[in-house]
């Protein structure tokens, strides 16, 4: 709590920022999640995402240059601690299939459930892979199920062909270049930023 005294001898308080009435946010409630919750889009026939390692993922579903919708996928995480059998990496599993206008409802839904049936006593046990694992996918889908208020649909077919980062100069189907870039660390500073705005 942070208080501005004033008045006579700083006589009076007014309290300024802390302890304010406690408010439930839409998603979280009055809570926060157990971990942390990642999301993902990938567009086939590329995985650059690495969609399965994700808590929740979207696999866009595009034919004849319509997006469908997406497949679902829940349950992936890579991170696991040394000498800790009861901690691993796990793939998504796909759950189901949505249509564009319900992915957001859906990623949603996911996302409550970790909140509702996350283990929030073991934070190595808390991510939503363990989650899925515990409980199984079939009711963790139900959970989503309903909780969105309607059915998934079954998965379509889709074909990832390569999951890598594209470094260097790529042309794609509109005929635009693009250039990709590693950036160490996720900081461009000094020349890069000259660089980079010549290439632009």
């Amino acid at each position: 709590e942070i208080f501005i005294m004033h008045g006579e001898e700083m006589a009076e308080k007014t309290q300024i920022l802390g302890s304010t009435p406690l408010e439930e946010e839409p998603l979280y409630g009055k809570t926060y999640l157990p971990r942390k919750f990642k999301v993902a889009v990938a567009i086939p026939p590329c995985n650059d995402v690495d969609v399965f390692a994700h808590c929740c993922g979207f696999i866009a579903i595009i034919e004849n240059d319509k997006l469908l919708g997406f497949n679902v996928s829940v349950g992936g995480g890579l991170g696991f601690t040394h000498n800790n059998q009861k901690t691993h990496p796990r793939l998504a599993e796909v759950i189901g299939f949505c249509e564009p206008k319900d992915a957001k409802y859906v990623c949603e839904a996911v996302m409550t459930v970790q909140r509702d049936f996350g283990d929030r006593t073991n934070r190595k046990h808390a991510r939503l892979k363990y989650c899925v694992e515990d409980y199984g996918a079939e009711f963790f889908r139900e959970q989503v199920e309903e909780r969105l208020g309607k059915r998934l649909e079954p998965a379509r077919p889709y074909k990832f062909e390569s999951r890598s980062d594209l470094y260097g100069w790529v042309k794609t189907d509109d005929g635009l270049w693009h250039c990709g870039c590693l950036v160490p660390i996720g900081r461009v500073k000094d020349n890069w930023r000259t660089g980079l705005a010549k290439i632009a």
